[in-house]
């Protein structure tokens, strides 16, 4: 969606569709998103799942993927755990564990700062200005 829209923030400021400053105000926007939604997905892991007491009531309905995805690839005994939803007294707290062991959540944050710094770098095209400045102001502060 961040994406598109900046493509066409580019397309509305007279580039031609595919050109470079298309392509590259398009990366922009998917790299910020992704940045963005990583980050949104690991602090909803960290209230959902690394919360105060024996068990989160939600479960894992909320919880976010990409935190477990990369936990799953260190850690595949997680598997069993999630499917279960963390449904039974302790999941939780199993979840949580595995989830630092593997070191899970440095990863989620390394993610987002890569794409992060490719929205950064995508910007490079473009003329030196307040907006630009702007823009790789805002990709950092999400990491930040």
């Amino acid at each position: 969606l961040i994406g598109n829209a900046c493509l066409c923030a580019a397309l509305l400021a007279g580039h031609a569709h595919g050109s470079d400053a298309a392509k590259r105000a398009g990366e922009v926007g998917i790299n910020l998103g992704m940045a963005y939604q990583i980050m949104n997905d690991m602090r909803a892991f960290n209230a959902t799942v690394l919360v105060p007491g024996d068990e989160a009531p939600q479960g894992l309905g909320s919880a976010p993927s990409v935190v477990l995805l990369l936990a799953l690839e260190q850690e595949p005994g997680l598997e069993a755990v999630i499917m279960r939803n963390g449904a039974l007294p302790g999941d939780m707290k199993q979840i949580a564990a595995l989830v630092k062991k593997t070191g899970a959540l440095e990863a989620t944050v390394d993610l987002a700062r890569a794409h992060a710094a490719a929205a950064v770098d995508a910007l490079a095209a473009f003329p030196d200005g307040e907006a630009k400045q702007g823009l790789a102001n805002l990709c950092r502060s999400i990491v930040a």
